[in-house]
């Protein structure tokens, strides 16, 4: 994920580079971008106690940190310890000489007043922030970012042409500042795709979407953020009235969190309630086929995992892997695995993102190439993980019954 730079701030706000607060920064960045908030706010939790140490818990630049941390503790319906958070975090980041820090706040501010049912609040909020970045030529980003925010939330006050007018400019700043693929671009592409979906306007839905599919896979192959791009064209064609076109997404969807282990182990059940659904109403609708889309329905729900049994599993898991040697090495060969291809297409999304003129044809299909062994040799690891050690497998990753 491109976002902000991750530095230790000393003194004022003036950025100097900290190794592990940039990688506690960067890891909550990525975790928070795959929505997985309780990893983020672990991530940002570390980063704030190494910043603590080292420059003092009143440093003007603990603001953002705060804010990050803020935020990922909204998101997980916290509101008491995120207001706190917040309030810690408004004083430091209006003192900090980064000027970008107060208006990135109110963007997180914004986001948890809507997540507390205050849209209205919301809305002012991120156009205090979108004003203020205005006025910095300068930040092009960071001014993306408020846009992105705002069009978002007024796509879901029902402002349909305010949003898509700010989701329109948000995601032309994005390209500029990151080139066409980049995870930004790919949310800002999703953005717009949902804003005239609910205009009705589903053709035009349609074609984004397949953009925005294009760019999933470049950016993550099978994943979960490939996965919500597959759940956004069934819902497009569920409410354009064609329920087998639906339905078809929906089994993409689910096959991209299938082919992904990581995917398949951290899936939640509200990823696939519209399958389910999707499942069952076809089933109703067409009874010569009514046990299979029954017994598809039944596996889809089987797929995620959530709560304290899930917790209890990874846990059973972990002591399984560290009492087998050769568990461990298998394991540790697919998270390595697991790591060549993210990089690698981490390098191929850095790649084609560069001007036309710039760009190497040539080392972007080695790059592919490369990608594509990296799979090969990791499915390899998979099967053979499932085929010496089944009941590992199984217990770590399940197949659906």
């Amino acid at each position: 994920k491109a976002s902000w730079k991750a530095v230790v701030h000393f003194p004022l706000g003036r950025p100097s580079a900290g190794p592990k607060t940039l990688w506690s920064r960067e890891l909550g960045d990525g975790y928070n971008s795959l929505r997985d908030y309780a990893r983020a706010e672990d991530a940002w939790r570390r980063a704030l106690d190494i910043q603590e140490r080292a420059v003092g818990a009143a440093n003007p630049a603990l603001g953002d940190t705060l804010g990050h941390l803020a935020l990922n503790v909204a998101n997980q319906k916290r509101f008491t310890e995120s207001e706190a958070l917040f309030g810690r975090a408004e004083p430091l980041a209006k003192r900090s000489a980064e000027p970008d820090h107060y208006p990135r706040l109110l963007v997180y501010r914004a986001f948890s007043e809507e997540l507390q049912g205050r849209l209205p609040r919301a809305l002012e909020l991120v156009a205090q922030s979108t004003a203020l970045r205005r006025q910095r030529p300068a930040g092009r980003d960071a001014l993306a970012h408020s846009l992105y925010a705002e069009a978002s939330l007024a796509m879901k006050g029902g402002e349909l042409a305010r949003a898509a007018q700010t989701a329109r400019e948000s995601r032309g700043l994005f390209e500029q500042a990151y080139g066409g693929v980049n995870w930004w671009v790919a949310e800002a592409v999703e953005l717009q795709g949902d804003i005239v979906r609910r205009a009705k306007r589903f053709d035009d839905a349609r074609r984004l979407n397949a953009e925005l599919v294009a760019l999933r896979e470049t950016l993550f192959g099978p994943s979960r953020p490939l996965a919500r791009a597959f759940a956004q064209a069934a819902e497009i064609e569920q409410e354009a009235g064609r329920p087998d076109a639906a339905l078809a997404a929906w089994r993409r969807m689910a096959a991209a969190v299938v082919k992904d282990r990581r995917a398949r182990a951290e899936a939640a059940p509200d990823e696939f309630v519209g399958f389910v659904l999707a499942a069952l109403r076809q089933s109703r609708a067409d009874g010569r086929n009514l046990q299979a889309l029954t017994d598809e329905a039944f596996r889809a729900a089987q797929v995620p995992r959530a709560g304290a049994a899930a917790q209890a599993i990874a846990q059973m898991s972990a002591r399984l892997a560290a009492a087998t040697p050769e568990i461990a090495a298998l394991t540790r060969d697919l998270q390595d695995g697991y790591a060549s291809v993210d990089g690698s297409r981490r390098e191929l999304a850095a790649a084609m993102s560069k001007p036309a003129a710039e760009r190497d044809a040539a080392a972007e299909d080695a790059i592919k190439r490369r990608i594509a062994e990296q799979s090969t040799a990791l499915d390899a690891i998979d099967k053979r993980l499932q085929r010496e050690f089944p009941d590992y497998a199984q217990l770590q990753s399940p197949e659906p019954a």
